[in-house]
């Protein structure tokens, strides 16, 4: 195994992302096989779109990065504290995919949602027959 860690691909779900804040965790196996809450950070979401985010409970793909010092002004070494700090990186959906929010704007995907050959009938009725269920259209 590499010790490169950001070469590395690894999955998890979106344990929550904070919209105004701008951040989030992700919830992932690490390579000793436990479940670990990574930090990851707008600027590391991998979006086409403009406004970037993550939904609770979406699953992605990213890479583990060392933090930098984001402090302003301050022109130091990262402090040792920050020193074996990571984040998520190159944050996408499953297989360099799209993320939740980049598929539900898809124009390919609102026009196939808003066509008729998609859309369930709102005439169709459930009716349970000897304990199972089947669907009846009603009359017009």
């Amino acid at each position: 195994m590499s010790s490169d860690t950001s070469s590395k691909r690894y999955c998890g779900s979106v344990k929550w992302y904070n919209y105004k804040l701008l951040y989030g965790f992700i919830t992932y196996q690490n390579d000793d096989g436990d479940f670990d809450d990574i930090f990851v950070y707008i600027k590391d979401i991998v979006s086409n779109k403009k406004n970037k985010y993550l939904n609770k409970g979406e699953y992605v793909e990213f890479n583990i990065i060392p933090c930098e010092n984001y402090n302003e002004g301050e022109e130091d070494a990262p402090s040792e504290s920050s020193d074996n700090k990571v984040k998520a990186g190159d944050v996408t959906g499953i297989n360099r995919g799209m993320l939740q929010h980049e598929y539900m704007q898809n124009p390919y995907i609102i026009a196939l949602n808003k066509s008729s050959k998609f859309k369930s009938k709102k005439d169709d009725v459930a009716e349970e027959e000897e304990g199972e269920w089947k669907t009846v259209s009603k009359k017009r």
